[in-house]
């Protein structure tokens, strides 16, 4: 499976390894050959196959976008996509598909839309979540869905309204979508990760970091913790790449330049106990350059 970038197209557990993803195959026309292809390995038999399906309604969209594929009951893979309309295209511009693909009889099962842009003057903007490890086994997929639209300013300009923004949860098992309203403690903590059934979530600011665990299935919070860091002024909501791992949480600041380097801090989910703390230095690098880090990636 080589040559297969986009984490998000792989799934693997102890008997599985696929990847699964859309792509064109006439690269003249993004509008014709549409396809889902799709590579299985079996692990204990060490069998290896490939197949691809056509994707419905092909022609009205000008691009896909993998954010996720999961193995469910039955040998069901879902593949939920990202799939943007053709401009000229009599319909909402946005939308996002959870494909059912029967991995024995290879064919499609289902294509069901999750949700789409509202028609009128708003439109959507969707932000997906996951774990630094995106090929685990997931129960469900987590999104945001915030309605906007453009509003007139007294100088002649536009600027962007949220008109309603939902978290949503769509139980992959029993293609269920649920809308979820957080506690009020939580109403403006950052959604940062999932992994099952547990959300974690940050609230920072420059008084430091407080992680919460919530539980999806009993919405309840299961856990809240302060992260021991630095008390040095730092705003830990400007300028901080966040991931969580191995049942650990990895913060490092975005940017590197001559004068700044960036300071990496991992501490334990649980406990906000430290664990480590390093730093990406700034040797070599010229004064007219930075580097700017937007994900951090941490091998299993």
């Amino acid at each position: 499976m080589r040559g297969k970038l986009n984490e998000a197209s792989f799934y693997e557990d102890k008997n599985f390894l696929i990847y699964s993803n859309i792509f064109n195959e006439n690269y003249s026309n993004i509008e014709d050959d549409i396809k889902i292809k799709t590579s299985v390995l079996k692990k204990k038999e060490n069998k290896k196959s490939s197949f691809t399906i056509s994707i419905p309604n092909e022609k009205q969209y000008g691009s896909f976008y993998v954010q996720d594929v999961q193995l469910v009951k039955n040998n069901q893979l879902k593949l939920i996509a990202n799939n943007t309309q053709n401009v000229y295209s009599n319909t909402p511009n946005n939308e996002i598909h959870v494909y059912t693909i029967d991995l024995e009889k290879q064919k499609l099962l289902s294509d069901d839309v999750l949700t789409s842009d509202p028609v009128g003057d708003t439109y959507n903007q969707y932000n997906s979540y996951s774990y630094s490890d995106r090929t685990i086994p997931n129960k469900y997929f987590l999104f945001t869905n915030d309605q906007l639209k453009m509003v007139d300013k007294n100088d002649g300009s536009y600027e962007e309204k949220l008109v309603k923004s939902q978290f949503i949860a769509y139980n992959l098992e029993k293609n269920k979508k649920e809308v979820i309203d957080l506690p009020e403690k939580l109403k403006n903590a950052n959604i940062e990760a999932y992994k099952d059934k547990e959300i974690y979530l940050t609230i920072r600011d420059k008084k430091g970091v407080k992680l919460f665990t919530y539980n999806l299935e009993n919405k309840k919070i299961e856990n809240e913790c302060t992260l021991q860091l630095p008390s040095n002024g730092q705003d830990w909501n400007e300028g901080v790449t966040v991931t969580f791992a191995q049942n650990k949480v990895f913060l490092l600041d975005s940017y590197v330049n001559e004068k700044t380097e960036s300071q990496l801090f991992v501490n334990d989910i649980s406990t906000g106990k430290s664990l480590y703390q390093g730093k990406i230095n700034n040797k070599g690098i010229d004064k007219e350059y930075f580097i700017r880090f937007d994900e951090i990636q941490v091998k299993r």
